[in-house]
């Protein structure tokens, strides 16, 4: 009877800690839950972030594929003349929960899906506190100082969704650990792979990539240290199960880690490491230490300006509260195993966060392999953040369980003079900063009028009061976290704001329809503008074919095209699509065989002069799509012009000539003289010399994200040219016999034809993903077989019993 209700007692509890996690993430947010429709964004660049412009068209692209085609499609037509999809490192087909975002519209679920991971990774970390035998309170302390840590929320502004996802599988990453260094069996193995597994799957991977390192670090030391208790056969278990848990782990992450490997080998990334100027460019430094108290004392969000390191990027700023509370813990419980470990990766990561402006990120670059591939060190603050909170849970389990009468006063008194160190420390910063400098100013820009009275109050009553009971107990500790919550409740209201994304038909109309029009009468064969007018959000949803995408990571095929349709030797186009190509500079002649036959853009001094052959036919003012609910009266207008080039060549063309492309050409001389009606550039000929076909366009019978058949009927042999991106992939047949896809015009595909009519079909297939799904599905397999056999061996004493 008692073992029962210690089990209600028990599960009671963590739905109420579900439940306070929730409120409290809530209550940080509470301008989206003011308006849940809207999207949760920042006040920096108008209120753009990776939200607005990459993951809710990217979910967007996910469920048309789901409800109208009936298949999830793996490549994208409608940005960038096509772009993989399936394989992209940050489209997240395989995480379970973004598969929810079919059900809803991801223009408002995505914000609270982001929500949803700040609570998750809040809940992680008050059960991992409670593994470790902290209070209640205490271990709900814990999981609110992480789920609204400040770096997460300054992240979550930024829309940086994956990066939050992945980092909400930190807490039960550890939880699994804690397991496998208490019993390194099958089942801890693959509990700890699958955390590692869900936290890949969200498609940020550098997250992952450091989870794996710290914790690969704590299993060697655990391993060295029962070496050394002479503990070798625990030991040995700890090495060789580990080296278990790597398998699992890529064995379940395979069916996405096989096609992103394929196809990180055709982007800058992927082909080389990142330059250590840009690992230092938004690095922690020394100067940021001032945030720990003052979190704006060195910038603040809303006047970044592009090119400059974002605010949100090196927050090192983890609330008073909190700060102190993990500073007392180390001072006090120094002797605790975790409290150890959190310590170490406390200062580590903070170091790690440096970059280049410390010892031991170049050092890493050196010996631990993969480190050059990520380019913001200070990313690894997530993990700073995690130590924190976790030190500060047990901060607050001092306070109330020491072990002996003198305990909780001493760690009152330590917590006190770290508060009162904080706000002196404040105040000097900001007096540093202001002549003007007022005491007023100070509780109106700092976050320490919260802390400082609950505090106070907080500490009395610990010094006061030799033993507390229960309740007392309870009030202290919700005192501590109504602080906290009021802290950093006050740092997102600050740092956060949400905006209404417009659609394009509300934002123009008669663009819209006009649009609309061109491509019924299939006289759009693409579209080039910029993200403000038309975004990746509006061509997928009116499935219109845009030249640009929001794809910092593109293909090497794409890049090279757009840099040379933008005919700028001097630096390459942003990849983002927010740059206006300035269409009088463009390439006229690669323009035409690009098939870019409509060009949107802001009417500007010099960018309005268009050559000869475009012609002006629309235009009128449009207002910017994303709107930011505290700044509606800096909505700008823009003054929209579309022109078109009746010239531009349709999507699927027949030519019989070739202009070879040779090693060492001009490829910018060898463009201009091409004539795109006549002739393709190919690196060989590879049809039989004679009589050739003239041009002609394609019959497009099927036209869909991963297949496209079309019918010709040539005279004589010629070369059938479409202008979507060539990639690894895409493969063809002409009249059911497979055939290989040339590149040609710099970065399309081309198909050798003899003459006659023929049927070409060409279909999409990701890369490696057939294997990595055979890894996948034989990894689950293998992984539920050791979870039943395994949980049969611990039955069978009870039974036998």
């Amino acid at each position: 009877m008692n073992e029962r209700s210690t089990f209600f007692e028990t599960r009671f509890s963590h739905i109420v800690a579900a439940v306070f996690i929730a409120a409290a993430v809530v209550g940080c947010f509470h301008k989206l839950a003011m308006h849940p429709g809207d999207v949760l964004v920042g006040p920096q660049s108008g209120g753009e972030n990776d939200l607005t412009n990459y993951y809710i068209p990217s979910r967007t692209f996910f469920r048309n594929s789901v409800l109208k085609d009936h298949t999830l499609a793996n490549w994208n037509r409608s940005l960038s003349f096509g772009t993989a999809y399936v394989g992209n490192a940050q489209s997240a087909v395989f995480y379970p929960p973004n598969w929810i975002a079919v059900l809803f519209d991801p223009t408002w679920f995505l914000s609270w899906l982001q929500l949803g991971h700040h609570w998750w990774i809040g809940l992680g970390m008050y059960f991992l506190c409670r593994s470790q035998h902290l209070s209640f309170g205490s271990s709900l302390f814990g999981g609110i100082a992480l789920a609204c840590a400040p770096f997460l929320i300054a992240q979550g502004a930024e829309g940086h969704y994956a990066q939050i996802a992945a980092s909400s599988w930190i807490p039960w990453a550890f939880l699994s650990l804690h397991y496998y260094f208490t019993e390194p069996s099958r089942r801890s193995q693959i509990s700890t792979a699958f955390c590692f597994a869900m936290s890949f799957l969200c498609s940020h991977p550098q997250e992952t990539y450091y989870l794996v390192l710290i914790a690969s670090v704590l299993v060697l030391f655990e391993a060295c240290r029962c070496f050394v208790n002479k503990e070798a056969t625990l030991g040995s278990k700890l090495l060789t199960g580990w080296v278990w848990t790597g398998f699992f782990t890529m064995g379940l992450v395979a069916i996405d880690l096989v096609p992103i490997y394929f196809n990180s080998r055709t982007t800058p990334r992927g082909l080389s490491a990142v330059s250590p100027e840009l690992m230092g460019w938004a690095a922690y430094d020394l100067n940021h230490l001032w945030q720990l108290v003052a979190p704006y004392s060195i910038d603040r969000p809303e006047i970044w300006q592009r090119g400059t390191p974002p605010f949100w990027e090196k927050v090192g700023y983890f609330g008073i509260i909190p700060i102190c509370l993990a500073a007392t813990a180390i001072v006090v419980g120094l002797k605790e195993r975790w409290v150890q470990r959190m310590t170490v990766l406390v200062i580590v990561t903070l170091l790690i966060a440096m970059g280049t402006n410390s010892f031991l990120f170049p050092l890493m670059l050196k010996l631990v392999p993969g480190t050059s591939w990520f380019r913001l060190p200070s990313r690894i603050l997530f993990f700073t953040s995690f130590g924190v909170a976790f030190l500060a849970a047990y901060g607050v389990q001092f306070l109330h369980s020491g072990t002996n009468d003198k305990t909780p006063r001493t760690v009152s008194s330590i917590f006190l003079i770290l508060l009162g160190a904080a706000v002196a420390a404040t105040y000097f910063r900001f007096q540093m900063l202001a002549a003007d400098f007022s005491i007023s100013k100070l509780l109106e820009q700092s976050l320490v009028v919260y802390p400082l009275f609950s505090g106070i109050i907080a500490c009395v009553y610990f010094m006061r009061i030799k033993s507390s009971g229960k309740s007392l107990t309870a009030v202290l500790v919700g005192l501590l976290i109504a602080a906290t919550v009021c802290e950093f409740t006050q740092f997102a209201a600050s740092v956060t704001d949400t905006a209404v994304v417009e659609p394009l038909n509300q934002r123009n109309p008669k663009l819209a329809a006009a649009l609309e029009k061109l491509k019924d009468e299939k006289k759009l064969s693409r579209l080039l503008t910029i993200q403000e007018l038309v975004s990746d959000q509006d061509a997928i949803q009116n499935q219109l074919p845009k030249a640009r995408g929001y794809d910092p990571a593109g293909s090497i095929f794409y890049l090279s095209l757009i840099n040379r349709i933008s005919n700028n030797d001097r630096r390459p186009v942003d990849p983002t699509g927010f740059s206006q190509v300035k269409l009088a500079d463009a390439s006229q002649h690669l323009m035409i065989a690009a098939g870019i036959s409509h060009v949107l853009q802001v009417h500007r001094k010099n960018f309005s002069e268009a050559p000869s052959d475009w012609k002006l036919v629309w235009s009128d003012e449009m207002v910017k799509r994303v709107q930011r609910r505290e700044a509606p009266e800096a909505l700008p207008k823009y003054n929209v012009e579309l022109f078109e080039n009746p010239n531009a060549l349709p999507k699927a063309y027949v030519v019989g000539n070739v202009r070879l492309l040779k090693q060492g050409s001009d490829l910018k001389k060898l463009i201009s003289e091409t004539d795109f009606r006549k002739e393709v550039i190919l690196g060989a000929d590879v049809l039989a010399s004679g009589e050739r076909s003239s041009f002609q366009p394609a019959k497009i019978l099927l036209n869909t994200p991963d297949q496209l058949e079309t019918e010709v009927d040539l005279s004589a042999p010629g070369y059938l040219v479409v202008s979507d991106l060539w990639f690894p992939g895409w493969t063809a047949t002409v009249d059911g016999t497979r055939v290989q896809i040339l590149r040609g015009n710099l970065s399309f595909r081309v198909i050798p034809l003899q003459a006659g009519k023929h049927i070409v079909k060409m279909s999409f297939r990701p890369p490696g993903f057939q294997l990595g799904m055979i890894i996948t599905l034989l990894t689950l397999c293998f992984a539920a077989w050791q979870f039943v056999t395994t949980q049969a061996e611990r039955k069978s004493p009870v039974e036998s019993a």
